[in-house]
């Protein structure tokens, strides 16, 4: 079963932030990560990330429909594949 379990950003020339859920911190849940990326979508033009459009839109997307997360998923414009920009 798929499950998000990890959460790695940076938002410009920020540092990296991360989050996991499960064993290492039971207080942050699936639904907590599913949460703080759909808010920080909504706070950029661009995502940029290796595979991002092959494997994390898509598993994010569906683990948010299997939740019924109701908050309104949009997607910026700029998601660039590993420097290919769709």
């Amino acid at each position: 079963m798929l499950q998000i379990v990890g959460l790695n950003y940076a938002i410009d020339d920020g540092p990296s932030k991360s989050g996991w859920s499960g064993e290492s911190n039971p207080d942050l849940s699936e639904t907590d990560l599913l949460e703080t990326f759909w808010t920080l979508v909504k706070k950029t033009d661009q995502i940029v990330g290796f595979n991002i459009l092959g494997l994390d839109l898509p598993a994010l997307l569906t683990r948010s429909a299997i939740l019924e997360w109701r908050r309104r998923a949009v997607l910026p414009i700029g998601i660039s594949n590993h420097g290919r920009t769709k």
